[in-house]
């Protein structure tokens, strides 16, 4: 299915991995933005929602099972299938409940706990495709919070460490660098 139509998927599923291109070489591809609002549309209906793609710039999976074979495929699939993206799926879920909740504090605490243990799995995954996927995460909550004054003022009331640790992520990274227990970006 392609991501134009991964909207008007209506499935039963709860956890829905979408296997995208990988467009790093295109900047101004507006397929990326496709996707958070998909990956926004699932979450919104409850799902949890990871993006896997290539490790090449330009390639998709087809060009991997043509190149490589099923099997590779299955790699892939599998790579995030490990305990720390089933963690990620399961925080993102954790994430849709809290969301609902009217307590503004208490939702920036379980984002902040979820944060503060994405730096650390970052820390000991550096290099691994699980990397990646954790990095993909932080990304995710990091531009909601920094768009956002009142969500990053509730984070620094609750966890002023990890309020610190995702404005120097957010920072480009010739300017900062992240020391932040023990881990650098």
């Amino acid at each position: 299915m392609g991501i134009h139509n991964m909207a008007n998927y209506k499935g039963s599923e709860n956890q829905v991995i979408i296997c995208a291109d990988n467009d790093t070489h295109k900047p101004t591809s507006q397929t990326a933005k496709i996707i958070e609002d998909t990956k926004q549309h699932f979450r919104d209906q409850g799902k949890s929602a990871i993006k896997i793609e290539p490790v090449n710039a330009g390639q998709d999976f087809n060009d991997v099972l043509k190149n490589q074979g099923r099997k590779m495929v299955q790699v892939y699939v599998q790579s995030y299938l490990t305990q720390e993206a089933n963690d990620i799926l399961k925080a993102e879920e954790q994430a849709i409940k809290v969301a609902a909740a009217s307590e503004p504090l208490a939702r920036a605490k379980i984002v902040a706990d979820h944060l503060e243990n994405e730096f650390k799995k970052l820390k000991e995954c550096e290099g691994t495709p699980q990397a990646d996927a954790v990095r993909r995460e932080i990304d995710h909550f990091a531009s909601s919070i920094v768009k956002d004054e009142a969500k990053f003022e509730n984070l620094k009331i609750v966890n002023p460490a990890v309020a610190e640790a995702i404005r120097a992520y957010t920072q480009p990274q010739e300017q900062i660098k992240i020391k932040w227990k023990g881990y650098e970006r």
